[in-house]
This record gives C-alpha cells, structure tokens and sequence, in this order.
C-alpha cells in the first residue's frame, strides 16, 4: 500500500513539474531578413512592432516558401523559451502559420 501510494504521489509531482515554455500563439505582420554575415543564424523575421523571431522549424516545407528576403509576411508563432537562438536580439519561435502580403 505504501508502495502504491508512493508511485501515486511521484507521478503527480513528475506530472504538475512539467511545465510547457511555449506561450499563446500571437498573429503580426513582418518582413523577412536573410542573414548574410557567416554566422548560424541565417535568417530572421522583423515584426512590425519591433521584436525580431527566429522561427526554429523554417526548414518545414509549409513555411520555408515564404521565407526569402524582404518578403512581408503575416505570421503566427509561439515564443518557444526551451530553445535559444544564434539571431541576436531575437525570440526562439514555432510558427504555426505564415501567408505572404501580397502588395
């Protein structure tokens, strides 16, 4: 019985610690930048509002089509704070849609 209850009382603690970084999806427009200077971070999305992202899965094939330089973009992401980025002055995302302006 202690043995059962011990094992209860384990997993809700492993179960209630475990805690999700990723925060409420948020929809902005923005404009691509291509990174040109050797480092790992090879490109960046500039948000109207002035934060710059790092979509972490731009190798997806739903979303690297809109990433070329200079495109304007409306994007909705997910700051995701488990990962770090190479971009300075930029938040790790999850983009969760991406469409292009058209102009």
């Amino acid at each position: 019985m202690k043995k059962t209850l011990l094992l209860m009382a384990s997993a809700v603690v492993l179960l209630t610690s475990c805690k999700d970084n990723k925060e409420d999806a948020v929809t902005e427009k923005g404009t691509v930048i291509n990174v040109n200077d050797n480092t790992a971070c090879t490109l960046y999305i500039k948000l109207d509002s002035g934060l710059n992202i790092d979509p972490l899965n731009k190798t997806a094939k739903e979303i690297s089509p809109f990433l070329t330089d200079s495109n304007r973009v409306t994007v909705t992401y997910r700051i995701d704070n488990d990962f770090q980025t190479p971009c300075p002055n930029a938040k790790p995302v999850e983009v969760v849609d991406i469409q292009r302006i058209s102009e």
